[in-house]
């Protein structure tokens, strides 16, 4: 005697399998777009600062080239948004305009990221 096999259990599983499948789909559609549409402008703005030439006079306003300024660090902050930590330096230029920038690394490891440090600004 053969045992007949029994399907009654397949309808009442195909919810979660279901709810399983979509949600692979939607996480599958999110890490393509993360790939494909956001990965390439960030290396393609990575390849234009590190090709760039420095400005023949930094007055020009010029975007397409390297301008350095000297600037002092006011604070640091730190910020705990994923696993790693990161760290907001907040800068003032000479000319009184202010900007933050972030690095990856803990500001008290890099003895020049301290408040009060004078440093070199390339944008």
């Amino acid at each position: 005697m053969t045992p007949t096999p029994s399907h009654e259990a397949a309808p009442a599983r195909r919810g979660p399998i279901s709810a399983y499948l979509a949600a692979g789909v939607l996480f599958s559609l999110v890490a393509a777009w993360l790939l494909l549409l956001t990965t390439p402008s960030a290396r393609e703005h990575e390849r234009a600062f590190t090709t760039a030439t420095a400005c023949t006079d930094p007055r020009e306003g010029d975007s397409d080239c390297l301008r350095t300024v000297k600037a002092v660090i006011d604070r640091t902050e730190k910020e705990t948004m994923r696993k790693t930590p990161s760290y907001w330096l907040y800068i003032t230029e000479a000319d009184g305009t202010s900007t933050r920038t972030r690095i990856e690394s803990n500001p008290e490891r890099l003895p020049a990221a301290r408040p009060r440090a004078a440093v070199e600004v390339t944008y």
